[in-house]
């Protein structure tokens, strides 16, 4: 499969359509052999659309899934802020704080804070200090799809979320 087949496939897999998990994967593998564009294109939110899970979580053979919920990223390269929020339409889950992005396009963060909103109450936020640190390894990025490897060997595939 090419960039542009596995492009497409990612694609279409953002766009709801049912794709097989092994061809999927394929697609990622071979994006992921891809160089990747600048680390301006970061800029912006995304959706994600599919995660492997954690290495744990691949190890007992869980399946790898599209997500239940709308998982978001939201990166503000100029104050170097990334927000990361699962949203389930009644409430949300929130983390946000800084981030530097190395020479080797791999995001470190520290999540300074907390957020947790259910139905129509107001937001609780609970601030995080420096325990919630972690990365992302940016593996493919263009102007529409990004797919990273965290720090607990997970993949994770997202689309630019439209604006």
């Amino acid at each position: 499969m090419d960039a542009t087949d596995s492009r497409q496939v990612l694609l279409q897999a953002a766009q709801g359509n049912r794709i097989a998990p092994s061809e999927l994967q394929a697609a990622i593998a071979a994006l992921e052999r891809q160089p990747s564009a600048q680390a301006s294109n970061l800029e912006g939110e995304w959706r994600s659309f599919w995660t492997s899970g954690t290495a744990r979580a691949q190890q007992l053979g869980l399946p790898t899934q599209r997500l239940a919920g709308c998982i978001r990223q939201r990166f503000k390269t100029a104050q170097h802020w990334l927000e990361t929020e699962l949203d389930w339409g009644w409430g949300y889950l929130r983390a946000s704080g800084p981030f530097e992005l190395t020479e080797r396009q791999r995001i470190r963060f520290t999540f300074a804070q907390l957020a947790l909103k259910l139905g129509p109450l107001p937001a609780v936020r609970i601030p995080l200090g420096q325990r919630a640190r972690g990365w992302l390894q940016t593996t493919y990025l263009d102007a529409q799809v990004h797919i990273e490897r965290g720090d607990r060997g997970g993949v994770a595939a997202y689309v630019r979320a439209a604006s």
